[in-house]
């Protein structure tokens, strides 16, 4: 997520898998910025808990690319100002990426039927300043 005073930055990761990637490896991300949301079962909950839980408005997702309409989409459907860049996968085989596509492909079918019939989160908790407190450190 990207704050407009100063370029400030925070990384909200609403996935479990490979989270921790972004607190540690070579990304360049201060730790201190990055907000773990450990109940993002799937892409529609994680947006869904970003906007209701941690009161994201704008964001800039960036993912694999055969996700990342899928992912721009649910966020603004459910109200987050969002755009999109692709992440580079350097080093993932052909193979492995057109497995990751047929699998999105199948997964946008169940995404639809989340947003149209407004599913609610998984896992509901309580409002969480984790984000603001990100962009003000």
């Amino acid at each position: 997520m990207i704050g407009r005073t100063r370029l400030r930055l925070g990384v909200f990761a609403g996935r479990r898998k490979g989270r921790e990637r972004w607190r540690s490896g070579p990304l360049g991300v201060d730790p201190q910025r990055v907000v773990l949301d450990p109940y993002g079962m799937d892409t529609y909950d994680s947006c869904v808990r970003a906007r209701e839980v941690y009161g994201v408005e704008r964001a800039l997702i960036v993912t694999q690319s055969y996700h990342l309409a899928r992912a721009v989409t649910l966020c603004r459907h459910v109200g987050i100002d969002a755009d999109g860049v692709p992440a580079r996968c350097s080093g993932c085989a052909p193979a492995l990426l057109l497995e990751k596509a047929a699998r999105d492909f199948l997964a946008s079918g169940k995404a639809a039927w989340d947003a149209i019939r407004r599913r609610p989160p998984a896992v509901h908790s309580s409002v969480d300043s984790g984000i603001k407190d990100a962009l003000a450190g």
